[in-house]
């Protein structure tokens, strides 16, 4: 299930998939997306019985928020915290 997903990551720059928990039957939605330039992915999971609309437009705020600040050498983003917080 894993080497499925990871598979459609590669191949698409921002796409969301259906997968279902292995241990029930909790269904889920993870969408991502790609920062090319920087190799990030970021990734958003969520209870597919929630149809969230905003997740696409999160995933892309918190993207550009995020590669403003991103330093290869950094451990933490505390002012990325608070910025994500307040995109939620």
């Amino acid at each position: 299930m894993l080497a499925r997903i990871l598979s459609q990551m590669r191949h698409a720059p921002s796409a969301s998939i259906v997968f279902v928990k292995l241990s029930g039957t909790s269904a889920h939605t993870l969408k991502w997306t790609f920062h090319n330039e920087l190799g990030l992915v970021f990734v958003a999971v969520h209870q597919r019985i929630l149809r969230l609309t905003y997740v696409e437009d999160l995933l892309e705020s918190a993207k550009s928020a995020f590669a403003a600040r991103f330093d290869r050498d950094a451990t933490s983003y505390p002012a990325f915290e608070e910025e994500f917080t307040r995109l939620m």
